[in-house]
């Protein structure tokens, strides 16, 4: 899967947290590992379907140019 540049803090983060969370003494830790990226690349598709608008108070503050 092709993670682009804007993507990749939040697969990191999305990993992370698997990881932290179900890591411990456990020697399966390649399946934990597995885990973690099978679950991240499903966030990160899931986040690919949904449309980005911005807020209202975003478009709300004019700009000036002077």
């Amino acid at each position: 899967m092709t993670i682009y540049e804007d993507e990749w803090a939040f697969w990191d983060d999305i990993a992370g947290k698997y990881i932290f969370k179900h890591a411990g003494v456990d020697l399966n830790s390649d399946i934990i590992i597995k885990g973690a990226g099978y679950y991240a690349d499903s966030m990160v598709l899931e986040r690919r379907k949904r449309k980005r608008v911005k807020s209202e108070l975003d478009v709300a503050v004019p700009t000036t140019d002077k």
